[in-house]
């Protein structure tokens, strides 16, 4: 069976929003633990981006200039980005999405990440495998291209499929919300929706996530037992069953999708 690529990964986590912004609880927080995980229980070399270290510039400059010379084909690489999040109009191809970074200012836009900027950086980047994780509101806007149905894996990974997971191309995102969730009365400075009473003050999402990728997402499903290997699809699963269980009112949906048409692996952890 063939190793995973080696593992980096861009974590940002923002809780001192000025300027009229409403300041973070758990962003910070979420963002440091995750790092952890990655760094101890996956073997991830992490850039770690916190409050005054990620305004747009600083997350700019990683995508732009540092990663495309640090990663190569055979790189993986993860980006995870807690913090506010805003989309705006609704447009031929959906709602204009945003990552509210620090040292923004209300409804001056051009001091807001578009994430159409960050998804033209992603596609400069020479690796095969990258997996984006947003937890934000309207995270979903980060959607962009043709999509596939997802399919649910619920049955053991068997070396033939791990090593096409491998080989193939595997581009894929995962968001903490749709794309029109959290709409009403929304805007940065108005409303914090992204806290919440969830365990060790983290948010439900990243709270999820970490058991997920402690090894709580590789898990029976179907009958079968573990089989040493997360799949972004199963980490998906795990999550939208934490969050969305039957019979809740909650109001958060987890989403995920390929970025590339031309996917044929899955994110590997």
């Amino acid at each position: 069976m063939s190793e995973l690529p080696s593992g980096n990964a861009l974590v940002v986590g923002i809780n001192a929003y000025t300027g009229g912004i409403s300041p973070l609880q758990s962003a910070v927080r979420d963002a440091r633990a995750i790092a952890s995980a990655l760094e101890e229980q996956h073997e991830y070399n992490v850039t770690l981006l916190i409050d005054e270290q990620a305004a747009a510039d600083d997350i700019a400059n990683q995508l732009e200039q540092r990663l495309p010379k640090a990663l190569d084909s055979e790189s993986s690489f993860l980006l995870y980005f807690a913090g506010h999040g805003i989309a705006r109009g609704d447009g031929s191809e959906g709602p204009k999405g945003f990552l509210i970074p620090h040292g923004a200012a209300p409804g001056k836009q051009d001091t807001w990440l578009s994430m159409d900027r960050v998804r033209e950086a992603l596609q400069a980047l020479p690796c095969k495998h990258l997996l984006v994780i947003l937890d934000c509101c309207f995270a979903g806007s980060f959607r962009w291209a043709a999509t596939r149905a997802v399919v649910w894996d619920s049955g053991p990974l068997y070396d033939s499929q791990y090593e096409r997971f491998l080989k193939g191309t595997a581009w894929q995102a995962l968001t903490s919300a749709s794309y029109d969730e959290k709409a009403m009365d929304i805007s940065p400075g108005r409303l914090n929706t992204r806290d919440s009473k969830a365990a060790d003050g983290h948010s439900p999402f990243a709270a999820a996530l970490m058991r997920g990728l402690g090894g709580d997402a590789d898990s029976s499903r179907a009958g079968h037992g573990s089989d040493g290997v997360i799949t972004a699809t199963e980490l998906y699963q795990y999550v939208f069953e934490e969050l969305v269980p039957p019979g809740a009112s909650i109001h958060q949906t987890p989403g995920i999708w390929p970025l590339k048409p031309d996917n044929t692996g899955q994110f590997i952890f």
